[in-house]
């Protein structure tokens, strides 16, 4: 997978002062596939890179479904759930939530981070973003270190500018 170069991300500017987190925000960038990379930030700086994926392939080999670029939130820390698409082993797997930037604040959404595993691997996400490999513990481990630490976690969201020009 081809790593992705874009220029800093500046976090969202909220309405609401005690969401503001910009110590501490995930991007996502993603190619016409629908893969790409998560990336912790901390103050400017690339803490982890995961490999991720969102959406799903149509029969005309289009992107469907996927995350829309944009600004998102999670405000809660992962919960653990039974749903099959995001099993990591063992009927074993976890999710949290994403929440949408709006003007004047957030709202919620279907949108989740999860791990794209059990029966219906490499089927797509659906919109999520789904994290590939065995990476998947870790990175939940580490989201909810730094949401319980920062009380949210900005996201941005958005496809690779390569990708945009060629299109």
């Amino acid at each position: 997978m081809a790593e992705f170069y874009m220029e800093l991300y500046k976090p969202p500017k909220l309405n609401r002062p005690h969401l503001q987190n910009t110590h501490m925000w995930l991007e996502f960038y993603y190619n016409t596939r629908g893969f790409g990379n998560l990336r912790l930030i901390n103050s400017g700086n690339i803490v982890d890179d995961y490999m991720c994926r969102t959406g799903s392939i149509n029969s005309s080999g289009k992107l469907v479904n996927a995350l829309p670029v944009g600004d998102w939130l999670c405000l809660e820390p992962s919960v653990d759930t039974t749903e099959v698409s995001m099993f990591i082993h063992e009927g074993k797997g976890w999710k949290i939530r994403l929440y949408r930037v709006t003007e004047d604040g957030y709202k919620w959404t279907r949108y989740l981070i999860h791990p794209d595993g059990g029966r219906v691997i490499n089927n797509g996400t659906k919109g999520c973003i789904g994290i590939l490999g065995s990476d998947a513990t870790s990175f939940r481990i580490e989201l909810d270190d730094t949401i319980q630490a920062y009380g949210t976690l900005p996201l941005y969201a958005r496809k690779d500018n390569e990708e945009q020009q060629a299109a």
